[in-house]
């Protein structure tokens, strides 16, 4: 009674028991009949269950939409030597990450 329970949804996307190698960038994860070898739980960006987020569907196809059409018209440069996960109400780079954004010929 009285217990707040706090769950890190950072740690359980990160978690070796789920991810081999959780802290490399590996967007094969992610491919068809991949989500097979894992629990549902395991990647959970807009919660799950009944109360999961109800924009999820419009979030991830709008995201999707925005991050192609930049990735066809610019590229962009970082240095991902300085990438340093913060947590605040998102996750975020710390400090600032900056880019530089060209404009493909």
């Amino acid at each position: 009674k009285d217990t707040r329970v706090i769950y890190s949804i950072y740690l359980t996307h990160r978690d070796p028991a789920h991810w081999t190698d959780p802290e490399t960038f590996n967007p094969e994860r992610f491919a068809p009949g991949a989500a097979e070898e894992r629990t549902p739980f395991a990647y959970i960006p807009f919660g799950a269950g009944k109360r999961n987020c109800i924009g999820s569907f419009y979030g991830m196809t709008e995201c999707k939409a925005v991050v192609s059409r930049i990735l066809q018209r610019f590229q962009l440069e970082i240095d991902a030597s300085r990438v340093k996960p913060h947590m605040a109400a998102a996750l975020e780079p710390s400090p600032a990450l900056p880019a530089r954004v060209l404009r493909h010929v």
